[in-house]
């Protein structure tokens, strides 16, 4: 907190004009972090706007009002202050450049956002956030080599140590050619290892020792499948490490892979009953930073939820405390008898279907084959891109994204018309 008693007497007796709006700038923008955090958005954007007006245009200042504009939907002022930030620094501005290019790309203009990161590079070549921001623009233009070179950088651009197992991360970093033994970790959720799947078959042309490291709830899964034996719950002495999302740049695959999951997976070749069997997977993991925008709360699904001729189910690990569950349903949770992944594998085989948001059983239901509708935010993952309805990524993937921030109703009619279309041919 900030000594304002120590402050006051300070600015009292201050002669210096310049060191005067200094400090009242830097204290109301240390002010509006503050209100920030407890989440009192009003007095925040006060506090930055006096902060501006103390010391018109500082970059850091318009930056912080950007982002602040950018975090409550408002595209206009977003974009305005993250241009006036580029402004007052000529381009030449790395972080504001940064920021804006992100903030460009999450609004669907991805030439602005290509350009920012480049001029970041040209900058600093060594700028990986960049390098990193480049590889989702790429990745959402379908050009999948460039996208895998520039993903790379990610190891060099974010702090791992919250995410992958310190003694993992002490190893040196595999380079496809090394010999030695290898320890293939992840270093996101279930759901980007069970998209890499695809390209594990590229290891069998080394002559290296690997294995996949993994938690007990996923080696539930993968025990059932050819790789059963590559399979560790502990980390094992190894002389390199590798992330299982290198793997496609390692071996320079060029291709969406997504025929492999056949030879991994038994298929989903279930006759659809006459009321068709639906699972719903409304919110995910709520550790995640994006879990907010991602999750829907069960209200906004009503007109699908209240559809008698369907029978639905939650595939939801806890109901109780999950504040995106704000209308009850008499609706089983099966996710309450959940004790690993293979019995979420389990119960997808026995549905006809699965609408959910962007979480891992939206993986897990494409790598069966079952018939997946999923509901995305209007800024998703990068490969969840465009307009497209359809994803070379998954087969049995149909998309329905929302058109603005934040609005779900349209993302849910268009889902409950496919549906209804999918199981009845209406």
């Amino acid at each position: 907190m900030l000594e304002i008693d120590k402050i006051i007497p300070y600015i009292h007796n201050c002669q210096n004009t310049d060191k005067l709006r200094k400090i009242l700038s830097e204290t109301a923008t240390r002010l509006s972090q503050i209100y920030g955090q407890q989440n009192d958005k009003s007095l925040e954007e006060k506090l930055l706007l006096i902060s501006n007006f103390i010391i018109p245009n500082q970059a850091t200042t318009l930056t912080r009002l950007a982002n602040f504009y950018h975090e409550n939907n408002d595209v206009n002022k977003t974009l305005l202050f993250a241009e006036k930030a580029l402004e007052v620094t000529k381009h030449k501005n790395v972080q504001a450049l940064l920021n804006a290019a992100i903030i460009h790309a999450e609004y669907g203009k991805p030439e602005n956002a290509k350009k920012y990161y480049k001029t970041c590079l040209k900058l600093n070549k060594n700028c990986h956030k960049a390098s990193f921001g480049l590889s989702m623009e790429h990745f959402k233009e379908n050009k999948i080599s460039k996208a895998w070179d520039f993903y790379y950088s990610r190891h060099y651009a974010f702090d791992m140590e919250s995410k992958v197992n310190k003694k993992i991360l002490k190893l040196p970093l595999w380079d496809g050619k090394q010999k030695g033994k290898v320890i293939f970790y992840n270093e996101q959720g279930y759901g980007d290892f069970l998209f890499a799947m695809r390209y594990f078959h590229h290891l069998d042309t080394v002559d290296n020792e690997y294995r996949f490291f993994m938690d007990e709830n996923m080696a539930s899964l993968v025990k059932t499948t050819k790789y059963s034996e590559k399979v560790t719950t502990k980390v094992i002495k190894s002389d390199y490490r590798c992330s299982y999302l290198d793997i496609p740049y390692l071996f320079k695959s060029r291709k969406y892979e997504q025929a492999e999951y056949k030879k991994i997976f038994i298929q989903h070749n279930k006759t659809i009953d006459k009321k068709p069997k639906i699972a719903v997977v409304f919110s995910g993991n709520k550790s995640y930073v994006g879990d907010k925008q991602r999750s829907i709360k069960t209200s906004q699904l009503n007109s699908i939820l209240s559809d008698n001729r369907y029978e639905f189910f939650f595939l939801q690990k806890d109901l109780t405390d999950n504040s995106f569950y704000d209308k009850k349903y008499e609706i089983k949770n099966l996710g309450t008898d959940l004790e690993n992944y293979l019995d979420t594998l389990k119960i997808l085989y026995s549905m006809d279907g699965l609408i959910t948001v962007d979480t891992s059983v939206a993986h897990l239901g494409a790598a069966i084959g079952l018939p997946t509708f999923v509901l995305l935010n209007s800024n998703p993952d990068f490969r969840w891109h465009g307009d497209e309805k359809t994803t070379p990524w998954y087969s049995s993937w149909r998309i329905f994204k929302q058109s603005t921030r934040g609005n779900w109703d349209d993302v849910v009619l268009n889902c409950q018309t496919f549906v209804n279309e999918y199981f009845f041919n209406f």
